[in-house]
């Protein structure tokens, strides 16, 4: 089965890796987590990469995360590509007819 990756954006610099996965961890099982680091600014660059290992846990993050205050914030939730949500579209929908 294939994993389904999500983009977080807008997040605060003040945030912590632990504290994104606490936040995504209750829609399903996490994969990944690699929240963009600059070692030049030696904090994040504000958005992060999520992988579920399960599609409906991605598709139920991005509707109810999009938008939410995390740490002062709105982030901003997505699927990384067109593709990808295909993907998980496909695999969703073979999860529902069996």
């Amino acid at each position: 089965m294939f994993a389904c990756s999500i983009y977080v954006g807008s997040i605060n610099f003040d945030i912590r890796e632990d504290t994104v996965k606490e936040a995504f961890q209750p829609f399903g099982p996490l994969r990944s987590i690699n929240l963009a680091f600059d070692h030049i600014a030696n904090k994040h660059k504000g958005y992060a990469f999520i992988e579920y290992d399960i599609p409906e846990a991605a598709f139920l993050a991005i509707d109810q995360m999009d938008d939410v205050i995390l740490g002062g914030r709105n982030i901003k939730v997505t699927v990384i590509f067109l593709s990808r949500i295909l993907q998980c579209c496909v695999l969703m929908s073979l999860t529902y007819i069996s």
